[in-house]
């Protein structure tokens, strides 16, 4: 069964309508064919007589006073004359005559001629003012003849053609009852709109024999494809090639892209694109429509009303349609939002085991190097002793022995440190104090730092308590936040500048009733734009260039610092200071240090 009949009726109803009109139109044009006809015959019929009436009464006008033949005078004579020509007259078609009349002395319409539908006697006269024979009285009253629609003396609306008879005094209407006219074709538009509504009736049953299983399988493949639409586990969208213009949308699309059906259909896709992803696009486009591919794939992202990005998958593929001037696509997207993330996320593991990887080979390659740099320090130390102690205490060259020595320990000191930052430390973790730590990192950027020409001012507060903590992993965070100040500053200072400063300070302050202690880093940089103040612990979010950084120096702190059940944190003021903050508890309940599990250390918490 067709689901909906109400299309198939108002087809048929449609159908039955032209049909009708048709006829209908057709009858028209030709009944005012016949009622022109007729008018241009009634129009000839007057006219005729009415000059035919006046020539013989100038006639009679001029002889009959010679000949005495009438002795009533010349109008009698032709009164009958006419009359007596009038007589065997019957008239023209069922209804057709004509008339003749004169205005009384009292003001009567008089009719002069015996009229077929009186028993051919003259009819009673009519008051002049009466609503009937309207056209006689127009016929007294005018100077020149017409034609009308109006009542006759019998009160039946007639065409009429009337006309003056001039030397008489008359008046003369030829005249037929439009009922006569329209007869035909009333009989016609019955018999056609009979015969309109069998042929109706025969085609609509053919209609229904022939068309409805045409319209069935038409309803069933359309519910196949709109199910297909509606129910597809992929995003589907109908979209202008040209303008972008979004037409239709199944809900999984809707829904991708968090927005209603409806509002999908008043924008266009560029609207909802990442602006990095436009012109990629609109570069397909434009092939698309020219005919070079067939379709295309690409990722790309959209943006949803709350300002977050989805990555979709989308295949394109041109739709045929009748009118080449509108163009149109089918726009299919999976939301693979999830698997990117994903991908990003094993991206950074490997960025991060390579990483990693690269930092163990630095490690045995410094501590190679320490060990062979090591033994000739140390035979530099002793020798430069044994001359120091042959030599007079105050003498230059004791002096310069001094010397030798306390530059070759600060040699020493540095290897130790070096030695101290690279390795793997797989120790448990062990009380230890912060300005130790920061001592050893200063130790190993210092030298960059003054040869930047940055001032560096530290202050460390006295009688610091010893923190529960893995001291490599905070020299790691503490030489990450030295380095980005010191980037910092060289951008904005390429040389010497009295506010390129870095400041360090460390202090012991306390929240919630436990100590902490608080290790501020801050540089007068360009300082971080507002834009991104949401994002320097992403991972691989840098502002430097490539190969400078690989924008995991904050993140894997960041890390390191929650590990210590700790905070890292920053304030910033674009264009004029950055402050990086490391807070650490003193006692960050760690207990006893569990079996490492992919090289990663796990602590339970007291």
């Amino acid at each position: 069964m067709i689901k909906n009949r109400r299309p198939i009726l108002i087809l048929i109803l449609i159908m039955a309508t032209i049909v009708v009109v048709v006829e209908g139109l057709t009858l028209y044009l030709l009944y005012n064919v016949e009622f022109n006809q007729q008018t241009a015959r009634l129009v000839e019929t007057a006219q005729s007589q009415a000059r035919l009436m006046e020539a013989i009464a100038r006639f009679d006008e001029q002889y009959s006073q010679e000949e005495e033949d009438f002795l009533e005078g010349a109008e009698a004579a032709t009164l009958s004359q006419i009359r007596e020509a009038h007589r065997n007259f019957r008239g023209f078609g069922d209804t057709g005559e004509f008339m003749l009349g004169k205005l009384s002395e009292v003001n009567r319409i008089e009719f002069l001629l015996n009229h077929r539908h009186d028993s051919f006697d003259n009819p009673q006269p009519i008051p002049f003012d009466s609503r009937i024979a309207e056209p006689m009285r127009r016929a007294l009253t005018s100077k020149t003849g017409g034609t009308m629609v109006g009542l006759d003396y019998r009160g039946e609306t007639v065409l009429a053609a009337y006309e003056p008879v001039a030397v008489l005094n008359y008046g003369i209407v030829a005249k037929i009852d439009l009922a006569e006219i329209r007869q035909p074709f009333v009989g016609a538009g019955l018999i056609a709109a009979g015969l309109s509504l069998i042929l109706i009736g025969i085609g609509t049953l053919l209609f229904l024999r022939i068309g409805f299983p045409l319209v069935r399988r038409i309803e069933e493949s359309e519910e196949r494809f709109r199910t297909i639409f509606e129910e597809a586990p992929l995003g589907v969208a109908l979209i202008d090639s040209l303008t972008g213009h979004i037409y239709e949308v199944n809900p999984q699309f809707a829904a991708i892209a968090r927005r209603t059906r409806e509002e999908m259909t008043t924008i266009d896709w560029m609207s909802i694109t990442h602006p990095d992803d436009v012109q990629e696009d609109l570069d397909n486009m434009a092939l698309l429509n020219a005919g070079k591919i067939p379709g295309f794939n690409m990722n790309k992202r959209y943006r949803r009303p709350d300002g977050s990005f989805v990555w979709i998958n989308m295949t394109i593929a041109p739709v045929t349609v009748a009118d080449k001037g509108f163009p149109r696509h089918l726009c299919m997207i999976e939301d693979i939002d999830e698997r990117k993330r994903a991908e990003e996320e094993r991206l950074q593991l490997d960025v991060y085991l390579r990483q990693h990887q690269k930092l163990e080979s630095i490690g045995t390659l410094a501590s190679g190097v320490a060990h062979e740099i090591n033994n000739p320090v140390n035979g530099i130390i002793n020798y430069a002793q044994l001359i120091s102690d042959n030599l007079e205490t105050g003498s230059s060259l004791h002096d310069y022995a001094k010397e030798i020595i306390h530059e070759s320990d600060r040699v020493s000191a540095i290897v130790r440190d070096l030695l101290f930052f690279s390795r793997d430390e797989k120790e448990s973790h062990s009380p230890a104090n912060i300005k130790d730590i920061l001592e050893g990192t200063l130790s190993l950027i210092q030298t960059i730092i003054k040869r930047d020409q940055i001032v560096l001012k530290v202050e460390v507060a006295e009688a610091l308590p010893k923190i529960k903590c893995r001291s490599q992993q905070i020299q790691q965070v503490l030489m990450n936040l030295m380095t980005n100040a010191r980037d910092a500053l060289n951008e904005r200072y390429p040389e010497y500048d009295e506010n390129k400063i870095m400041v360090i300070t460390v202090r012991l302050f306390e929240k919630k009733g436990s100590r902490w202690i608080r290790t501020t880093v801050e540089d007068h940089g360009r300082g971080i734009p507002l834009e991104i103040q949401d994002r320097p612990f992403d991972p691989f979010f840098s502002t430097k260039d490539k190969t400078k950084g690989t924008g995991l120096g904050l993140s894997i702190s960041y890390g390191i610092v929650q590990e210590h059940y700790g905070l890292l944190y920053f304030e910033t003021v674009p264009e004029q200071f950055t402050r990086f903050y490391l807070e650490l508890p003193i006692d960050n309940g760690w207990t006893k240090e569990q079996p490492r599990a992919n090289g990663v250390a796990h602590y339970e918490q007291s």
